[in-house]
């Protein structure tokens, strides 16, 4: 049987668990722990080699066959909770990543937080600011209630960025 990532969680778990209820004993837990960090560091090298090499990464990363990392030009599609995420490597290693609730409504991502719009071979390329960071540096230097407000609106911003934007709101309609 082929371990991977998610039975190496579930192990953690358990032993969290056992821990706290008094039956594993710390020696054992931190074996298991140290045990742990060697796989996952493990997994990590197997990562770096195949992102330079252009190979194979292991298995260990994910429940199925082993995952080819892309190169240039290349593609990959990730399931997640809200359907499927493509993810393109551009030739000199940026990424470019298509989001489903951005296909299905660009209009969902607050123009505060909307870069340039690019033609592609492909079709528009609408490009966001996503981090956190870089979403509260735009909020600091805004000065359109309006802007600030539809953003806020958008009830799926990070927590510090939905505090920062009720911040400046407060400040610039105080002065």
């Amino acid at each position: 049987m082929t371990k991977n990532i998610t039975d190496l969680r579930t192990l953690l778990f358990d032993s969290i668990d056992g821990v706290k209820n008094g039956a594993l004993d710390l020696d054992k837990a931190k074996i298991i722990n140290e045990l742990s960090k060697t796989l996952v560091d493990t997994a990590r090298a197997e990562i770096d080699h195949a992102k330079i090499t252009g190979g194979m990464a292991g298995d260990f990363m994910e429940t199925g066959a082993a995952a080819r990392l892309s190169g240039p030009g290349e593609s990959t599609r990730e399931r997640t909770c809200s359907g499927t995420k493509t993810t393109t490597t551009l030739a000199n290693g940026a990424t470019i990543v298509q989001h489903p609730a951005c296909e299905a409504d660009p209009m969902a991502i607050p123009t505060l937080f909307r870069g340039p719009c690019y033609d592609t071979s492909m079709g528009k390329l609408q490009t966001l600011t996503m981090s956190s960071e870089e979403r509260v540096a735009i909020v600091r230097k805004c000065d359109s209630l309006s802007a600030l407000r539809d953003a806020l609106a958008c009830g799926d911003l990070q927590r510090t960025v939905a505090d920062a934007i009720r911040r400046r709101i407060r400040r610039l309609e105080s002065s």
